[in-house]
């Protein structure tokens, strides 16, 4: 008896696969600002109290309490004006001069922004005198230099301080009787023309009482003498 042996061969059949094809997507990518960054504001004026003490005499000339601020007109590098911001620190430093007939305030401070300080001070100097005959003192002139910080001043083409001056012989600022005090609560505004520029920088003072050509050693104010604003109201 012949046994044939037949060989199975077996096939696997792999199901039927159906692939998706994605639709492609083109991403445009946002808009790139080239908008410069807006610099900070200014700070607010807050009131500081300063006096001028002179150590030989033994006695406290000047008294004074205000805040103060300012725009200071600049040229761009662009060629455009610019309004840069000064704002006087409440912890700015006082030095200043006892004389006879003429007696300063010299206020010094730097502008810090971001962290930054300017290599330069600011300087505000207030100089007084006195009319015997109508027994008054007066501030004759009001003075500030400017440093142009790259915050508040931005793309400054001075490469120094702007300096501006009010001065007019036929004015009297702050003006009270000597052994009083000139006070002021109302906001204060006034124009000082800038030196070699043509420009008027815009001060603002608010809050003020200042004594000048002071006897005594304390630092307490004479009776105020109040401004016309402040009367009106």
């Amino acid at each position: 008896i012949t046994t044939t042996s037949t060989a199975f061969t077996t096939t696997t059949v792999k199901p039927n696969t159906t692939t998706t094809i994605q639709p492609s997507t083109t991403v445009t990518p946002a808009p790139t600002s080239t908008n410069a960054p807006i610099p900070p504001g200014p700070p607010q004026p807050v009131a500081g109290y300063w006096v001028v003490h002179d150590e030989y005499a033994n006695i406290t000339c000047i008294v004074a309490r205000f805040s103060a601020a300012f725009k200071v007109p600049y040229i761009k590098t662009d060629g455009q004006a610019g309004n840069g911001s000064v704002v006087l620190n409440q912890n700015a430093t006082a030095t200043g001069t006892c004389g006879e007939v003429e007696q300063t305030l010299i206020l010094k401070w730097y502008q810090v922004a971001e962290g930054i300080q300017a290599p330069k001070p600011n300087i505000l100097t207030f100089t007084f005198t006195k009319n015997i005959s109508n027994d008054i003192f007066y501030a004759k002139s009001i003075e500030l230099m400017a440093y142009p910080d790259l915050i508040y001043f931005p793309n400054a083409t001075t490469p120094d301080y702007i300096e501006s001056v009010l001065s007019d012989s036929y004015l009297d600022f702050f003006p009270a009787h000597l052994n009083n005090s000139y006070a002021c609560r109302s906001e204060q505004i006034f124009n000082m023309p800038q030196v070699n520029t043509g420009y008027q920088t815009h001060g603002s003072i608010t809050g003020m009482q200042i004594q000048a050509f002071r006897n005594t050693g304390d630092e307490e104010f004479g009776a105020s003498e109040n401004c016309s604003g402040d009367t009106a109201t």
